[in-house]
């Protein structure tokens, strides 16, 4: 499958290496061109077990790109948002780069598109999330949205994806619970 992932952060990054090792195309869209310029050098800002050998293998087997067009990202059928939602003062998630990304989405998806939320949001963001999108995107398009939390601990994420004790997925059509399985499979 072709699959962007918007956030290469930890989980975005965790993600998105993991699926292309096991054989989808990735790409990662990040605004960070710092942070860019070291993932296409096949190298990563953080230290994680395991995962600069996935990174190095994929990039190198064509599998794992990385870039800041959502344009590009655009153009697979699959998003997945792993972009970050920090405490606010209040304790809640701050949900200003969220909604920047919905923004730029809305202006950027061209046909079908399912996405996938794995960032931490309050229950109702996703509903929200699509009535946004549903008015933001021009072109005639059938809009998804689920709901796919991550359990990745720190020095174990690797592993925690390619061998999890549960895969969550929340939505409320039976296709997309039917793409989620073919690419979790």
């Amino acid at each position: 499958m072709n699959i962007t992932i918007i956030g290469s952060g930890y989980v975005g990054l965790v993600t998105g290496a993991c699926l292309a090792d096991l054989g989808h195309k990735i790409t990662c869209i990040d605004n960070d061109q710092k942070k860019l310029r070291i993932l296409r050098n096949s190298q990563i800002p953080f230290y994680e077990p395991q995962l600069e050998e996935l990174v190095k293998r994929s990039t190198k087997n064509k599998r794992l790109n990385f870039s800041s067009s959502f344009e590009l990202g655009c153009l697979n059928q699959i998003i997945f948002l792993c972009v970050d939602t920090p405490l606010g003062k209040d304790g809640s998630p701050n949900l200003t780069n969220l909604n920047k990304v919905v923004k730029l989405l809305g202006a950027s998806i061209q046909s079908d598109t399912l996405i996938i939320t794995k960032s931490t949001i309050p229950i109702g963001t996703n509903k929200k999330i699509l009535l946004r999108l549903n008015q933001l995107v021009k072109h005639q398009s059938k809009l998804d949205i689920c709901s796919n939390p991550e359990f990745l601990k720190e020095g174990s994420a690797v592993n925690d994806f390619m061998r999890p004790d549960r895969i969550i997925i929340g939505a409320e059509d039976q296709e997309v619970f039917n793409k989620m399985a073919l690419l979790y499979a």
